[in-house]
């Protein structure tokens, strides 16, 4: 009588988390389509609208249910599905976004696509503490990416793009707990790597890596292990955020100096990163999977300053909370041992003198003239 008891009790009801996921919230000026995941237990309706509740539905996307189906602004439906979403090239000067709005019994959920202009032009500079100085010309380019952690929105990381070698010279980023996030690495062998495409850089100024440079890894300047949630996790796969780099260098030496700099991360309140490739005097080349000229760097380097409030690490409490390092890397193979990466630190200063950078320009307005100077000039026994 007992199993007959237990065998006609009823299954608890699982429910579903409602919402909507679009894989790519970012998209390049051309003309294209991706599938929208609708999730809910009911019946809903999905509307495309403006970024504001006042502006007018866009003209320039459309969703569809099905191949055959009809491209409209509005559909309903019942239940998990997926919907196609369609836009048109952007033929203007600026970027330009829409929201999706998914309407169920139990609420209302929206994401966001932006469409990047034809025009290529820099993002505007921020007072970012871990900008280096910025400047910019007809080749070199800044650009600065967003991200969502959780409910918040908070930057990504941005970078100096070079149009003629290919490649970024410095992508700067803040690094914490928090902003490292959750989550597991995608790594070779993922749709991750198929779709690895700036869409905010025309692909005529960036390296198409979908597959490896022949003889060289795609070496990561933002490690991808350091922002593990999915999407942007997904835009450290850019084209624009990888270099040439020899495998001996960045799976031993460099991964171990990226491992210690999260480590290092842990103990700050933020960690402000740059990472960079130095390409002065290179002679060498190699060709991307589109048959383009990528120059090879001659060197790596990072510049790392961090803070902590309560100044209780390295030399923060001497320093207003801060506390800098900088490493410097030939292309070449090292010992891998954190004593060997040791080896190649320094101070900021010694690093700008050896590049010709002004890393932390923004330090000096966060404390004062005097302290920037001595944070950037020595570097403490703490780091060792």
């Amino acid at each position: 009588m007992l199993l007959l008891a237990l065998s006609c009790q009823e299954k608890p009801e699982t429910s579903i988390e409602e919402g909507l996921t679009l894989k790519t919230p970012e998209v390049s000026h051309s003309a294209g389509n991706q599938f929208l995941t609708v999730s809910a237990e009911g019946e809903w309706t999905l509307d495309v609208r403006g970024v504001e509740e006042t502006d007018a539905v866009p003209d320039w996307v459309r969703i569809r249910r099905g191949v055959a189906g009809e491209d409209v602004c509005s559909i309903s439906g019942s239940g998990n599905d997926n919907v196609l979403l369609f836009w048109t090239a952007n033929p203007g000067s600026e970027s330009r976004s829409c929201r999706v709005v998914l309407t169920t019994s139990k609420g209302r959920y929206a994401t966001m696509l932006t469409q990047a202009t034809s025009a290529f032009k820099s993002d505007r500079v921020c007072g970012w503490l871990e900008l280096p100085k910025v400047e910019t010309d007809a080749s070199h380019y800044f650009v600065s990416r967003d991200m969502t952690v959780g409910t918040r929105k908070s930057r990504n990381y941005a970078f100096l793009l070079d149009t003629d070698a290919k490649i970024s010279l410095w992508v700067a980023y803040p690094l914490n707990r928090g902003l490292i996030g959750s989550g597991s690495r995608h790594f070779s062998g993922t749709t991750y790597w198929a779709n690895t495409i700036d869409p905010k850089v025309p692909i005529e100024y960036q390296a198409v890596t979908e597959r490896p440079f022949r003889g060289y890894q795609r070496g990561h300047q933002i490690p991808s292990a350091d922002r593990l949630t999915s999407d942007p996790n997904f835009t450290t796969f850019y084209g624009t955020n990888m270099t040439p780099q020899l495998g001996e260098l960045n799976a031993e030496s460099w991964a171990t100096l990226e491992s210690m700099v999260r480590n290092w991360s842990n103990q700050f309140d933020t960690l402000y990163v740059v990472t960079g490739a130095d390409i002065a005097g290179s002679s060498k080349t190699v060709k991307d999977n589109a048959g383009k000229s990528v120059t090879v760097p001659v060197g790596y380097f990072k510049a790392l300053l961090g803070y902590k409030k309560s100044m209780t690490i390295a030399d923060t409490k001497d320093n207003g909370g801060f506390a800098a390092i900088a490493f410097y890397f030939e292309h070449r193979s090292y010992e891998n041992s954190s004593s060997a990466v040791m080896a190649q630190s320094m101070s900021v200063d010694a690093l700008e003198k050896k590049l010709g950078y002004d890393f932390f320009p923004n330090l000096e307005q966060a404390t004062s003239a005097s302290t920037a100077a001595a944070v950037e000039a020595s570097v403490s026994s703490w780091w060792k």
